[in-house]
């Protein structure tokens, strides 16, 4: 439902095609409601609900989706082995670009996205940048959780947050894990 209102307000805001916004919306909605329902009957039957891959680096290409069905360019650079990564620092790793790819989303009014992710043996270095307008503060006067979440996330592998704003526009997310 999130990324429902996401494509829309993103779609609102970018000016595009409506029609095509509507559409994906349309199209998130009917499959939301799809699995609503599989978890309604799994928790009307007892049994359990059906089993979805484990959020990834390797895959990406969802996150990277739904910066592109906003409008959004996208550039992605992936170095060293993702597939080799500890479970545990490759699903913090996801869940990280996944609040940066959010924020992006709702905050920046971007039309460009780089996406930059380096492996080791030992660390993990996540960058994202991008060219709408920096630092916004919510509604409430406060920056929400989302960077609160990520340091969280950050401090079980000793890992480290920057961000930054750039006085020409922009933001910019760099996270670092070491495992």
């Amino acid at each position: 439902v999130s990324v429902m209102a996401l494509t829309a307000g993103a779609a609102r805001v970018a000016g595009g095609d409506k029609d095509q916004a509507l559409a994906k919306v349309e199209t998130m909605a009917r499959a939301t409601i799809v699995e609503l329902n599989r978890l309604l009957g799994a928790l009307r039957s007892g049994g359990e609900a059906p089993l979805e891959p484990q959020p990834s680096l390797a895959r990406l290409d969802k996150l990277i989706q739904a910066l592109q069905d906003a409008g959004i360019e996208v550039h992605t650079s992936v170095s060293g082995l993702v597939d080799a990564l500890p479970a545990s620092a490759d699903l913090t790793g996801y869940r990280v670009l996944q609040e940066a790819v959010t924020n992006i989303l709702k905050h920046a009014c971007a039309s460009r996205v780089e996406v930059s992710i380096a492996c080791s043996s030992d660390q993990l270095a996540l960058t994202v940048h991008d060219n709408g307008k920096g630092e916004v503060m919510g509604a409430n006067g406060s920056g929400g959780h989302g960077l609160l979440g990520m340091r969280e996330r950050l401090a079980m592998f000793d890992g480290e947050l920057r961000t930054e704003s750039s006085d020409l526009g922009g933001f910019t997310v760099q996270a670092m894990l070491r495992f």
